[in-house]
């Protein structure tokens, strides 16, 4: 490899002209390569090449499809110095967080310029008034291809009318509410596939099932709820309402009259649902009456199943689920937990993930037939893991195995898989070389 003198020495006797026609070919791939793929932009962080965004955005505003904004600063940066946001008409997915009041007003009026938009996730500052609550969620609810919105917190009086929620198409929605306003969103989004709330009841009286709450939610096949105060009757109550339901993960923090103890009630109204993760408060172990009803497998494993504050569809004995159906040599298994890290993650609950990921890591390597895509995969969702968990090495370590299988086990066209591979791998490096 020549030495950086000798190199600027040869170019001190070539003209700019000789220069570009002897890379023209490199540029020319590189350019194609970039004209073909989604650009996917997160200002969370400053990197060397933030200051690069402002020549690089412009030229490929028609690709990005991602774009993450964490402060009012930020977003003011973006549309004042790179491009103005309403150019990136391609944009699928948009994530404003910790956003004052001037952004929210502008936000609130650009939205009918993305025409793709299927996520939107929003966390305002407490600084925003009612009034321009009140004006963005006019404008998300009228945005017809919006199908995942995530709030971090929401209120009734932040609507002019909820009635808004009805008929829209969102499926995927994530919210931070109290008790008032999640009984009212039960009854008016119809579409919802996948539901993810927090919700406190301390304000409410979480045990009165009102005789008027007719549910509306007939395609709800996922629910994620993180309830506080949340009084058991009326879990039962909505639990069986939801008769299409597949999985839940429900995490209960303090409980109110009714402490959760009944063995009993808890497996007939989870015995419909083919996978869930329950968590309940620590000073909650449940009691099994027997002279209530005859002896089941649950009452044999009640020792081993129940002394922690944890259950989960694999430690729950009283009925087989799809999970325990699966022998250690089904490549199902495996896929299984990948999906059940994936959804820890989700919930921010790293520990989970990574032990998921492990596990889906270890089946799949065991597995007769190997799935080298997914094996790559559970490699980048460590990789993530670790990432997140601020060990580098390890996170290098799993892309590196990951950039393996795409070039050397798989066949087809993998160049965007490898490029968003090699994009994560040199930004572990770089991080490394920071500590």
């Amino acid at each position: 490899m020549l030495p950086n003198e000798l190199l600027f020495e040869i170019f001190c006797y070539l003209r700019a002209i000789d220069i570009i026609k002897a890379f023209y070919p490199l540029n020319f791939r590189f350019d194609s390569l970039i004209a073909n793929i989604s650009i996917d932009i997160d200002l969370a962080d400053e990197s060397i090449y933030t200051a690069d965004l402002k020549n690089i955005i412009p030229r490929f505003v028609d690709q990005v499809k991602t774009l993450s904004v964490w402060d009012t600063e930020t977003y003011n940066r973006f549309k004042n110095v790179y491009v103005s946001i309403d150019k990136c008409q391609q944009l699928r997915s948009l994530d404003l967080l910790g956003i004052g009041g001037s952004c929210i007003r502008d936000i609130s009026f650009k939205l009918k310029f993305f025409p793709l938009l299927s996520s939107f996730y929003i966390r305002a500052l407490s600084e925003c008034s009612l009034g321009e609550m009140q004006v963005l969620y006019q404008a998300i609810f009228n945005n017809p291809t919006l199908k995942t919105l995530l709030i971090t917190y929401i209120k009734t009086d932040e609507f002019n009318d909820i009635s808004i929620l009805n008929g829209n198409n969102i499926q995927k929605l994530k919210v931070k509410c109290a008790f008032a306003e999640f009984q009212k969103l039960l009854t008016i989004i119809p579409k919802i596939k996948y539901l993810m709330v927090d919700v406190d009841c301390s304000t409410n009286q979480g045990a009165n099932v009102p005789s008027n709450l007719s549910l509306s939610m007939p395609n709800l096949i996922y629910l994620s709820l993180n309830a506080h105060l949340m009084e058991f009757v009326y879990i039962e109550y909505l639990l069986a309402q939801l008769s299409s339901l597949k999985q839940l993960l429900l995490e209960l923090t303090d409980y109110g009259k009714f402490s959760y103890t009944d063995a009993w009630r808890w497996e007939k109204v989870l015995s419909s649902i083919n996978n869930f993760d329950l968590t309940l408060p620590t000073a909650a172990k449940p009691e099994i009456k027997a002279d209530e009803r005859t002896p089941t497998k649950f009452d044999n494993d009640q020792e081993k199943s129940c002394t922690g504050q944890k259950f989960s569809f694999k430690e729950l004995k009283s009925r087989n689920t799809y999970l325990k159906q699966l022998s250690d040599n089904d490549p199902n298994l495996s896929n299984r937990y990948l999906s059940l890290g994936n959804i820890a993650f989700e919930r921010d609950q790293i520990e989970s993930a990574h032990s998921n990921y492990v596990l889906a890591l270890d089946l799949e390597r065991k597995s007769q037939v190997v799935d080298h895509d997914r094996l790559a995969s559970m490699h980048i969702s460590l990789g993530t893991v670790f990432l997140e968990l601020k060990d580098y090495m390890k996170s290098i370590d799993h892309y590196s195995e990951a950039l393996d299988l795409y070039q050397n086990k798989l066949h087809g066209d993998n160049r965007v898989k490898i490029a968003t591979v090699l994009f994560e791998y040199w930004r572990c490096i770089f991080y490394y070389t920071q500590l």
